[in-house]
């Protein structure tokens, strides 16, 4: 998974407090930032479209905000959930026995893949993939411009990860392996993607970061909205044409529609690129949070004051 589960953001921005509550601010037009009063003990969380899902410490499993899809129709289950994970319009959870539940767009399932064991989960708009616990990648859902068609030689795989419509694998070789749409030749690996040591989808972006912490971009990105070299990175969160990354030392590089970083920006340790907004946090826990809205309208923004208090948040809007 690219995003880290202690901060996530689509529209809107969730965020894990020290003391395992949830604490959400942005857009609220379907309550995604109406977070139940007596939820606790928080381990992880993931923000849709319109919705937010979080996953406490003893397994369970909580949505709120749009249920337009059913994607916050948490089906029945005995089994402890290990991760999560939510795209548009649907959700994801990973058991500790390896098994894949689904709910929301396209309808609900308890078992995605019944005969294998799953390691890991990610989400496109309307595909999924996950990789066994020996190496291969599965995929489920919209199988358009064949993104659920995994090469049938593909194996020892580390790493997946989804874009809008393509997905892509990382190898133990550290090879890059695409497929799906390549429309905006996000598919196209470039033949300086070698030693990779991580992945990073975008909605039509793909980046490949190097043994070295550089990163080799392809896919739809505008060249004149990057005032920087990718180079020593250690992290990166992207959509669209924008993104954020943290390079070695814990600085912090964006790029994009947004088109600016927050200024002194120190010792971030986390990152998240939303929807038209970006997200960072650094080593004391402080949360800074900068968008871009051309039709900002106040009424679907909530920024909470204990969001402000608790964790320090920097609000440009």
């Amino acid at each position: 998974m690219n995003v880290s589960r202690f901060v996530s953001c689509s529209k809107h921005v969730a965020v894990i407090t020290p003391e395992g509550r949830v604490v959400c601010c942005g857009r609220n037009d379907e309550g995604q930032c109406n977070v139940p009063v007596d939820l606790e003990n928080v381990v992880q969380v993931v923000c849709g479209n319109d919705f937010t899902v979080a996953l406490t410490a003893d397994g369970r499993i909580v949505c709120w905000g749009d249920n337009s899809h059913q994607q916050c129709d948490i089906p029945a289950f005995s089994q402890k959930i290990t991760t999560i994970d939510c795209a548009h319009y649907y959700s994801v959870a990973l058991t500790y026995e390896g098994k894949v539940m689904y709910w929301g767009s396209g309808g609900h399932s308890l078992d995605v893949f019944p005969s294998e064991t799953v390691t890991d989960i990610c989400c496109g708009i309307g595909h999924g993939a996950g990789i066994t616990a020996d190496g291969r990648v599965v995929c489920y859902g919209d199988n358009t411009d064949n993104r659920c068609q995994v090469p049938e030689d593909l194996k020892n795989v580390i790493q997946v990860a989804c874009g809008n419509f393509h997905t892509v694998a990382l190898t133990t070789e550290g090879r890059v392996v695409c497929w799906g749409d390549n429309r905006y030749q996000q598919c196209q690996v470039p033949e300086t993607a070698v030693n990779i040591a991580s992945i990073y989808c975008g909605s039509i972006q793909t980046i490949a970061v190097t043994t070295t912490g550089d990163a080799i971009r392809f896919g739809n990105f505008d060249e004149t909205k990057y005032s920087e070299e990718l180079k020593n990175i250690k992290f990166i969160s992207c959509n669209g044409y924008d993104g954020i990354a943290i390079t070695s030392n814990n600085t912090v590089i964006c790029w994009g529609d947004i088109g600016y970083c927050l200024p002194d920006l120190e010792n971030i340790v986390q990152v998240c690129c939303g929807i038209d907004c970006y997200v960072a946090v650094d080593a004391c826990g402080k949360v800074y949070y900068w968008t871009l809205w051309e039709n900002y309208d106040p009424n679907l923004v909530t920024i909470p004051k204990d969001l402000v208090a608790q964790t320090g948040m920097v609000v440009l809007l």
